[in-house]
């Protein structure tokens, strides 16, 4: 590796190669700029530096970036292979031509309002912080294969107008689709990607703010808020709705705090993160690659499992919220954690056709055995040491798993009246378990 510090050092180590139409092509390999420099460089100053004319192309080979490397409006094919670059800036440039970076590390890098109007390739490259593409314009192509993120990766407001290729990609931690302006398609194959640590924007504001809420028993409170004083006139006059005056600085703090973690913090927000997972899913399931995507709809459903649990915390937290509204807010709650965890222990979220199996016949045990109970033959009994159970009745337990068995199967027990009631508890766990069941066969449809 040889240093050079300006430009003048840099210009003096290039060199060229031959394309396959005979032009010469500009070049550089094995260098560590130890300067900020912006590139392309100027087609004039390489045409002197060689005594005639190259071509519009540059190529980069095994080179270091110290310093800033700051890209200009251009139509330049420029090529990368092998390079690190410790701080890149393209903010509101334009790229009218090819831009590639194979097998490159990439430490800080600002591509804000950047436009790509041809292929922007990162092949094999490693991003090293969290890399967020904000308000970034892919209008044609852009490569991800093979690349990896160590840390998040977020494409905020990023317009994909034709293709994005996400194929062998690992993202670390996480990755955040759901911002981006999708015109054009999202191919994903072998993509690597777990479950991953999301923030959750409630939880940081809800008391910060709560304080900032005037309540029914003191109406002579100076609200300050970003900086606007609110006179105690607008608080007296807001005071007739003080729920409003909550939500209304709930709403704005929302934002700010949301803002700021998609477009400079690079966090991603729960929500962000759930429905990430379902644009990926549903990409699987568009391609009719059923197998793929139930992967990914097990992480949308645990993606959503942990949303209900931080919505339902952060709402009993909230200023404006009364007793009736938590009481709505906890059946609300539950019920859908009930839903999730049976589809979770039914099939696994469509994945385990054995789970589902399991599943009707333990459901049925459990309210063929209620039903027993029922009759004049057997009585409840807490210690497991003084369960009885005649093997000769066994056979019943297997009629029971007929969703649409005769309630009269159990007559010869004499069952009391509520009977019935288990009996058609058992038809709806055992039901839906089969359906469930055939669910998870469906995968390899």
């Amino acid at each position: 590796m040889k240093d050079v510090n300006n430009l003048e050092e840099f210009l003096s180590k290039l060199d060229t190669l031959t394309s396959k139409s005979k032009s010469l092509i500009p070049s550089i390999s094995y260098v560590t700029v130890n300067f900020d420099i912006e590139l392309p460089i100027e087609k004039k100053r390489i045409d002197e530096k060689f005594k005639f004319e190259t071509k519009n192309e540059f190529k980069f080979t095994r080179c270091i970036f110290k310093g800033v490397v700051k890209f200009k409006d251009n139509n330049s094919l420029l090529q990368f292979s092998c390079c690190i670059f410790y701080q890149i800036n393209a903010e509101d440039v334009i790229f009218n031509n090819k831009i590639r970076f194979h097998g490159c590390n990439f430490h800080d890098i600002n591509f804000t309002n950047a436009t790509f109007k041809e292929l922007a390739d990162f092949w094999r490259s490693s991003f090293y912080k969290p890399t967020i593409f904000y308000r970034t314009n892919f209008l044609n192509n852009v490569v991800f294969s093979a690349a990896k993120f160590k840390e998040n990766l977020l494409f905020t407001y990023t317009l994909i107008d034709k293709l994005i290729i996400l194929r062998g990609t690992t993202v670390e931690k996480g990755i955040d689709l759901s911002l981006a302006l999708i015109n054009g398609e999202i191919s994903v194959f072998d993509f690597k990607l777990k479950n991953f640590e999301s923030f959750d924007v409630d939880e940081g504001i809800i008391e910060e703010i709560n304080h900032l809420v005037i309540s029914e028993n003191n109406i002579a409170y100076n609200i300050f808020y970003q900086g606007i004083f609110v006179s105690n006139e607008e608080i007296l006059e807001k005071h007739k709705n003080p729920k409003k005056t909550y939500n209304e600085v709930y709403a704005i703090k929302y934002e700010e705090v949301y803002e700021s973690l998609v477009s400079e913090q690079g966090e991603i927000p729960s929500k962000n993160k759930r429905e990430t997972f379902r644009i990926i899913k549903k990409v699987h399931e568009s391609q009719n690659n059923i197998v793929e995507s139930i992967p990914f709809r097990i992480l949308e459903k645990q993606a959503l499992k942990q949303e209900l649990i931080g919505n339902y915390e952060n709402r009993a937290r909230r200023f404006e919220y009364n007793f009736f509204d938590k009481i709505v807010a906890f059946i609300d709650h539950y019920s859908n954690r009930f839903i999730l965890t049976l589809n979770r222990l039914s099939n696994r979220y469509g994945k385990s056709y054995w789970q589902g199996a399991i599943f009707v016949l333990i459901s049925g045990l459990l309210f063929f055995y209620f039903s027993l109970l029922s009759s004049e033959k057997y009585e409840f009994e807490w210690n497991p040491l003084y369960w009885s159970f005649e093997s000769n009745d066994f056979k019943y337990y297997w009629q029971s798993l007929n969703p649409v068995h005769k309630h009269s199967y159990l007559d010869n027990l004499k069952p009391e009246s509520y009977f019935y009631f288990w009996d058609y508890l058992g038809r709806i766990f055992v039901g839906y378990g089969i359906y469930q069941t055939i669910q998870a066969f469906r995968k390899y449809k």
